[in-house]
């Protein structure tokens, strides 16, 4: 890389040094843009597969919709219609109605003046059963599920716009469940919402509302009985537009407190709950000046205990969370998440992928874009110019070189980084043979083992001027490249000595790529309009494989295909040439933020990318056609496993298809080819001979490519298998 870099590497470190805690940093991606005035989201366990799915709803399109958790990695989500003609569907979430212990839909019709449920009959497939509960109820804004009677099931509350009335019904059991309505308040107008929550302690449920144009926040007592006997008490009459409230103990002192947000007022509030009788109560406000507040709901964003608040502003088109600082009165500081989402209205928030940190989602109300993203809390960042990046299969996990903090960090499969190792001054080119983790390290060559960083080798070059990157070939060597030396080196593991493989004809030499199979060494070079040279393994001679009109290259790699990739900084992409570097190139990627030196998983078929200057990583999917990333599933055998000498390997073909089946070793090389092979649909047996093998765990990586589109994979797998010494 760049070694005037490392007066900004040393300014980096000293400003991390500076760093007294991170905050929570989120990433966007978008769920739909077809959902036509969505009002209400509500994150929840649908399917009992263990994640959070989203319940929503699309009042212009009459949807109830339920955007089901796949549980990948990057997070996919499968959206399913519910109901298609509920009209204005307005306010939606989940609770067990009839308590079975499945997550059923409640939601309210504002257009068609409904209040109805949708039973879940689990399994793979759901089967929705509606039920309504009341027709012409004016404009449900919102409904609520809560046991207000404390009898063991769920009871529904809502609040009407035009009636401007909250309701209960109560549930009475049986099938179908019974209703009995009771009328808490009237004269409320414009209710636009309700909850519930024991404010005065007294072990039951009260009820919370708020009133658009009373600007008005009451709370009714529940005096228990039945009909229910209700007392109201007003928190206030003067927060403007009063749109949402949430029953939360926002100071954590055991007494629910009031969490909401006001339309006309711009504002997000919450009103302590000082206890007494009557209930006192203290207002704090949280948010001016934000323009038009939908929304406010709570959620411990930072993981440090308390209770911070996220919130939509429809007219500044904002999602932002507002960070609990604690003190008293609370210190609250704003932290923008998405500045220009068009209309914004609901928001939930819930720990969509599974790692242990709370994520957000978020849509596009009456007269917006029309869409739905769902923003990912990105795990820390502590890659500092990095470098090179490999993957450990066994781990499930890359290892990234960091210039900038002399370490090697570890990504695992959520996105989540860790030190791997550190101290190493400015590392480098990594590589990984057998169990251990080879890095360049300025001039020196260090091995660690992969299942805890302990250093087992350590080999300097002195006469080196510049190491770069480093490449692993059969058994105990290695190839260095010296990027300022114009020099390859090679090194002896085992014997503990080096060489100089290459000398002639190089100038910058950077990136390298061993291709044993055909005796050579792949270089690029750090220079103008960089050569793709080969340097013959057993002597040594440097030819030009292409003459390329890039400039200042960095990393070369090959995925299962044969296909190369270079990555050059002159114009920040990636290049792809095909297996015989037949011109033109083609351009698969564009950054400024300076790729460096690349590597094809083939467990994953993609490219890692370490960008220097975005102090990041980023993946690229290789399939040659836009093959799924959840991948279809063939069945393959391979018998016996562990094998001695001889193997076979079954493939069973639905359809014709083209047979491409590859044997690597676990650090990604391509160790021998074992079929390219048309085969007509069925089961079919195909050999191949493992005798020169030595002993260990290999993968073939099976390919089912359309007989007539030689880049279109129907399907693909990797199977590992084991060569023994000794026979079975």
């Amino acid at each position: 890389m760049r070694y005037n870099l490392i007066i900004i590497f040393l300014l980096s470190q000293w400003l991390i040094s500076l760093e007294c805690h991170s905050q929570p940093e989120f990433s966007q991606y978008l769920i739909s843009d077809q959902v036509h005035g969505t009002q209400s989201l509500f994150a929840c366990d649908i399917d009992n597969d263990g994640d959070h799915d989203i319940l929503g709803d699309a009042a212009e399109d009459n949807d109830v919709i339920f955007w089901r958790n796949e549980g990948e990695y990057p997070l996919q989500w499968t959206e399913i219609i519910v109901n298609g003609t509920f009209s204005g569907a307005g306010t939606v979430t989940g609770c067990d109605i009839n308590g079975d212990g499945k997550m059923d839909i409640l939601a309210g019709a504002k257009g068609g003046d409904e209040i109805a449920w949708w039973e879940n009959s689990g399994g793979d497939t759901i089967l929705w059963t509606k039920h309504t509960i009341r027709e012409n109820y004016d404009f449900p804004h919102e409904v609520f599920g809560c046991d207000i009677d404390m009898d063991g099931d769920t009871d529904v509350l809502a609040a009407s716009s035009l009636q401007n009335e909250l309701t209960l019904w109560r549930n009475e059991g049986g099938t179908p469940i019974g209703w009995s309505e009771q009328t808490i308040a009237t004269g409320f107008t414009q209710a636009k919402s309700v909850h519930a929550g024991d404010f005065n302690d007294d072990g039951l449920p009260d009820v919370v509302g708020a009133s658009l144009l009373n600007n008005e926040i009451s709370w009714w007592e529940n005096g228990g009985g039945w009909p229910v006997q209700w007392t109201q008490h007003t928190v206030t009459t003067s927060f403007a537009g009063a749109h949402r409230v949430e029953a939360v103990d926002m100071d954590l002192d055991g007494l629910p407190d009031i969490l909401a947000a006001g339309w006309y007022a711009n504002q997000i509030a919450w009103w302590r709950n000082d206890g007494g009788n009557p209930v006192g109560w203290t207002k704090q406000v949280i948010a001016s000046g934000f323009q038009r507040t939908c929304i406010a709901i709570p959620a411990d964003l930072d993981e440090d205990g308390d209770i911070d608040v996220i919130g939509t502003s429809q007219d500044g088109d904002e999602v932002a969370w507002f960070r609990n600082n604690g003190g008293s009165p609370v210190n609250w500081q704003k932290f923008s998440i998405d500045p220009d989402f068009d209309r914004v209205w609901p928001v939930c928030a819930a720990d969509f992928d599974g790692d242990a940190d709370i994520d957000i989602a978020a849509a596009s109300g009456h007269e917006g874009n029309n869409q739905f993203r769902w923003y990912r809390q990105t795990p820390e960042n502590i890659l500092s110019y990095p470098e090179s990046a490999v993957y450990d299969p066994d781990s499930n996990r890359y290892l990234v070189s960091c210039q900038g903090t002399g370490s090697i960090v570890a990504i695992d499969a959520q996105g989540n980084q860790s030190v791997f190792a550190s101290g190493f001054g400015v590392v480098i080119g990594l590589t990984i043979s057998g169990d251990t983790l080879y890095a360049v390290c300025d001039n020196v060559v260090r091995g660690l083992l992969l299942r805890d960083a302990t250093v087992v080798f350590e080999h300097a070059i002195p006469e080196a001027v510049k190491l770069n990157d480093i490449a692993a070939g059969t058994g105990t060597l290695l190839y260095v490249s010296d990027v300022l030396g114009d020099k390859i080196f090679r090194i002896n593991v085992k014997s503990g000595t080096h060489e100089v493989m290459a000398d002639d004809q190089l100038t910058g030499p950077n990136g390298i790529l061993v291709e044993e199979e055909q005796n050579r060494l792949l270089v690029v070079s750090w220079r103008t309009n960089s050569p793709v040279q080969s340097v013959d393994l057993s002597t040594g001679a440097v030819s030009t494989v292409i003459q390329t009109t890039l400039s200042n290259c960095d990393g070369i790699t090959k995925d299962s295909f044969g296909r190369y990739y270079i990555s050059e900084w002159a114009q920040g992409t990636i290049q792809r040439f095909n297996s015989t570097f037949l011109l033109p190139s083609e351009t698969i990627y564009t950054t400024t933020e300076s790729p460096a030196d690349i590597w094809y998983n083939p467990w994953l078929d993609e490219i890692a990318i370490p960008l220097c200057q975005g102090h990041r990583v980023d993946f690229l999917q290789v399939y040659p056609v836009g093959l799924e990333k959840k991948r279809m599933e063939i069945i393959d055998r391979l018998f016996p496993n562990p094998f001695f000498s001889d193997a076979i390997l079954e493939i069973h073909l639905d359809k014709p298809g083209t047979v491409q089946a590859d044997l690597f070793d676990l650090t990604g090389k391509l160790i021998q080819p074992i079929c390219r092979k048309p085969f007509p649909a069925g089961t079919h047996r195909i050999p191949f001979s493992g005798k020169n093998l030595k002993e260990g765990i290999y993968m073939v990586d099976v390919s089912i490519v359309d007989p007539d589109t030689p880049d279109m994979i129907l399907s693909k797998e990797v199977i590992n298998v084991i060569k023994t010494l000794s026979p079975l």
